[in-house]
């Protein structure tokens, strides 16, 4: 599952840094779709790309939903690590400001901007995601086919 993780993180990565490249164009259609695309399928989407490409074998609907969690915090975190300096920048360049903010008040709200990424990645992001793999893991797991099992949990625990 290690192997798995490291990719996932990879793939979710890329997809973050994607999606934060596509926050930069000024289009609000395009900003919703890849928020969409963040906060439900991005986790869905990696099953799916995991499992065409025979990078993983039979998930279980907790694999997919720990995937899936792990990939909308990553994606998440890297779309807004792209995304907020990148735009500093250009609102730096193309807005004069007639109130300046002083050293001070710019940490704080910095602090305050990482403290709520990281409420939304987690609160937000990772539930969503992980509720939309376990329905792509749980689609692949009724579509497979498995190798039939002889031993049941239930007779494993008899057994004890």
């Amino acid at each position: 599952m290690g192997n798995i993780l490291k990719t996932t993180v990879i793939l979710s990565a890329i997809a973050g840094l994607a999606a934060g490249v596509l926050f930069l164009i000024n289009f609000l259609l395009l900003k919703f779709l890849v928020i969409f695309a963040l906060f439900i399928l991005a986790g869905a989407g990696i099953i799916i790309y995991l499992k065409k490409n025979q990078i993983v074998g039979i998930l279980t609907i907790q694999d997919g939903a720990l995937i899936g969690a792990v990939s909308g915090f990553i994606s998440l975190i890297t779309a807004a690590t792209v995304f907020l300096p990148i735009n500093y920048i250009i609102e730096l360049f193309t807005r004069h400001y007639k109130q300046t903010l002083s050293f001070t008040d710019l940490s704080y709200s910095f602090i305050i901007s990482i403290i709520m990424l990281f409420f939304v990645a987690l609160v937000i992001s990772a539930p969503f995601n992980a509720i939309s793999a376990m329905i792509a893991a749980y689609i692949y797991e009724k579509i497979e086919d498995k190798p039939f099992d002889f031993q049941s949990h239930l007779e494993i625990e008899q057994d004890d």
